[in-house]
């Protein structure tokens, strides 16, 4: 069996929502007895199906609950139509087979429709399991990231150096994770405005008195979220951050000193 192909097919995806005949589920079933691969893809389907629910459980999609619960037993179709029981009045042999023309032709038109409607359903839960489970694959790298920067702030030696906001924006706040140990240091931006196109932040340490340029870095989503590194500088007193022209400056412009904080 090519594994790659038969999961690629969505064949465990419809196992997972309960839309396969009796023999279509004891094949699944079988074949993931046989090969392991299945029972972690089909464990993943149904991590991810569970944790659409945990995530949203409050404001669930309309009827997305119901819809996993129940498959598409909801999608009932109407009986067919019943053929009379006493033959037309006019006609004779021609309006019986008029009478049964239609009546096939109504049954073929009732199937079809069915069909298309069950296609439509399936489509719209296929199409919504694919965007919940880009929505934990998201949310995985978000936790994995998270738990990659609690360990970084946890790391035995972390000295915690809080750079609070000047006069110039009293709201602003970033800190330094600085490791003398490991010989490492991590920006971690708090509240810093977004500043103009043409603008950017620089970040400077005071070493014996004197400002030593540490780069130039934006404020986005990611930075807000996560620890950035920075050079590692022996023996600093102080770390800031100022206001520079769009690629950083040899010296720090005073007046433009968003954030201060020392070490000592």
């Amino acid at each position: 069996m090519d594994i790659k192909a038969y999961i690629a097919s969505g064949i465990l995806e419809q196992y997972a929502f309960d839309l396969l005949s009796p023999t279509e589920r004891s094949e699944v079933e079988a074949n993931i007895q046989k090969h392991p691969e299945l029972v972690e893809e089909l464990r993943q389907i149904e991590y991810a199906i569970e944790k659409y629910l945990s995530l949203y459980q409050d404001t669930p999609s309309p009827d997305f609950q119901q819809r996993l619960n129940d498959s598409l037993e909801s999608v009932v179709p109407d009986p067919l139509p019943t053929p009379p029981t006493t033959p037309p009045t006019g006609g004779g042999a021609n309006g019986w087979l008029t009478g049964l023309a239609i009546i096939a032709l109504a049954a073929a038109a009732w199937l079809f429709f069915d069909n298309q409607q069950k296609d439509r359903n399936y489509q719209e839960l296929a199409t919504e399991y694919q965007n919940l489970q880009l929505d934990c694959d998201e949310t995985t790298e978000t936790n994995r990231g998270l738990l990659n920067q609690l360990q970084t702030i946890r790391q035995s030696g972390n000295s915690l150096i809080q750079m609070r906001g000047t006069d110039k924006d009293t709201t602003a706040f970033a800190s330094i994770i600085y490791n003398a140990e490991t010989k490492k240091s991590y920006l971690d931006i708090v509240n810093l405005a977004t500043p103009d196109a043409d603008k950017q932040y620089q970040l400077w340490a005071i070493v014996g008195g004197i400002p030593v340029d540490m780069g130039v870095f934006d404020v986005t989503v990611d930075t807000n979220s996560t620890l950035q590194e920075v050079p590692f500088i022996e023996n600093v007193q102080a770390f800031a951050v100022t206001l520079e022209p769009r690629g950083g400056s040899e010296v720090p412009t005073l007046e433009e000193m968003v954030v201060i904080g020392t070490t000592g």
